[in-house]
């Protein structure tokens, strides 16, 4: 795969989440992949574990948004600066519903084999300031 599929295939998997289809996401990956979250315990394993995070997600926000503002890659890994929008509708793990907008910056890489699947996924993303933005945690000290 050249860079510019390498891009394209990470600008599917971001119109895979903004489709709310948890399917449509997990078809981009592997079925024996990985998936780190920073936001979540240990690592995941194979698709089913990436349709329950993206139904954890989208349950809780259901207008859920993610906006690219970079991508660059290196050999077979896709880098991808994004923006994550949306109004918390939906119980978070313990976090009832706030009806609170946010707004979360974050950073995956993603790693694909050599047939154009996601075998292995690490996302970063500030978990500070979605519990600032749904009222949890105070905003941080000057």
């Amino acid at each position: 795969m050249d860079r510019e599929d390498l891009i394209n295939r990470a600008q599917r998997v971001t119109a895979a989440w903004n489709s709310h289809d948890p399917t449509q996401i997990a078809v981009l990956f592997s079925p024996e992949c990985t998936s780190r979250d920073s936001g979540m315990h240990g690592a995941r394993h194979g698709r089913e574990a990436v349709v329950a995070r993206a139904r954890l997600y989208l349950g809780a926000f259901a207008d859920l948004d993610f906006r690219l503002s970079a991508v660059n890659v290196d050999g077979s890994i896709v880098f991808s600066r994004w923006l994550a929008v949306g109004t918390h509708t939906g119980p978070l793990n313990r976090i009832p519903a706030t009806g609170r907008k946010m707004e979360i910056d974050g950073c995956t890489v993603h790693e694909f084999d050599p047939h154009g699947y996601i075998h292995a996924e690490t996302i970063y993303w500030d978990q500070a300031q979605l519990l600032r933005d749904l009222g949890v945690l105070g905003a941080p000290e000057e």
